[in-house]
């Protein structure tokens, strides 16, 4: 009984991010209440805490930031106690909301620690999105040097994996001259990440500016408005750098028919 109760909670996870994915947040709420009682039934620890990193996924796309946090939090712990892959994973997502809430010191640990873990457990893609992490960390925190050696680090594991998207967001997370800021804003446009070229022109702006270049300078800031005025959905474009799902409403299905009902507005309180 426990090892049917297992398999239905590993389907029960596959199909809650499958629809997180493409955001039917009610639909993955559902299920990963389902999926949670599947794994406490069959006493399975590492399961259930997989379905909390879900669970942040959730509210974290919902904006509830401090709700997710804890999801993580407690996820990683459980996962790190057990010693299992996943809590790179947790970890790494863990320490992003700390960054995003302004807790430095905390994310660099934690971050740090994601990467350490997904390197011992041979997770080559993981470890990529916890030294890109880990540069943002360090970049936000003035640490240029810190900054570059995560995303560095996260550029070479990018492309052994053929990880387009992940290596011009390292790029970016690298740049800090004219050339570099070109550069990614190149690799960006080609991994169709808008919103990553608009960063990188602002940055080549500003580099210009810094040098006396009003005319370059003026170029670089004109491109930005421009792709930006062309983003179609700057939240599902803001969702993609952040390496989230690219999503930029919730969906709901009614209960009668197959018909998709596209909310227009994010919501601000729970689905």
């Amino acid at each position: 009984m426990a090892g049917n109760a297992t398999k239905q909670g590993d389907a029960g996870l596959a199909i809650a991010q499958i629809d997180l994915s493409q955001g039917y947040n009610r639909l993955a709420r559902v299920t990963l209440d389902q999926t949670l009682a599947d794994f406490t039934q069959a006493n399975d620890a590492t399961g259930t805490a997989r379905t909390r990193i879900a669970e942040g996924d959730l509210e974290r796309l919902q904006g509830r930031l401090q709700k997710a946090k804890e999801f993580y939090a407690g996820a990683a712990g459980t996962l790190e106690g057990i010693g299992h892959r996943a809590a790179a994973e947790a970890l790494r997502k863990l320490g992003e909301l700390q960054t995003t809430l302004g807790e430095a010191p905390a994310a660099k640990v934690t971050l740090n620690k994601a990467i350490t873990t997904a390197a011992r457990w041979s997770a080559p893609d993981e470890e990529a999105r916890s030294q890109l992490s880990a540069a943002i960390e360090a970049r936000a925190g003035g640490e240029p040097d810190s900054a570059d050696k995560h995303a560095a680090a996260a550029a070479t594991l990018f492309d052994r994996q053929g990880n387009k998207a992940g290596r011009a967001r390292a790029a970016l997370a690298r740049a800090t001259d004219q050339e570099a800021y070109a550069d990614a804003a190149a690799r960006l446009d080609a991994a169709q990440l808008p919103l990553g070229v608009v960063l990188a022109d602002l940055g080549l702006g500003d580099g210009w500016r810094a040098r006396g270049n009003a005319a370059e300078a003026q170029a670089a800031y004109q491109k930005a408005a421009q792709v930006w005025s062309a983003i179609e959905s700057k939240v599902r474009e803001a969702n993609k750098m952040l390496g989230l799902p690219a999503v930029d409403s919730l969906r709901v299905t009614a209960e009668a028919t197959p018909t998709d009902t596209v909310i227009d507005e994010l919501p601000q309180v729970g689905e």
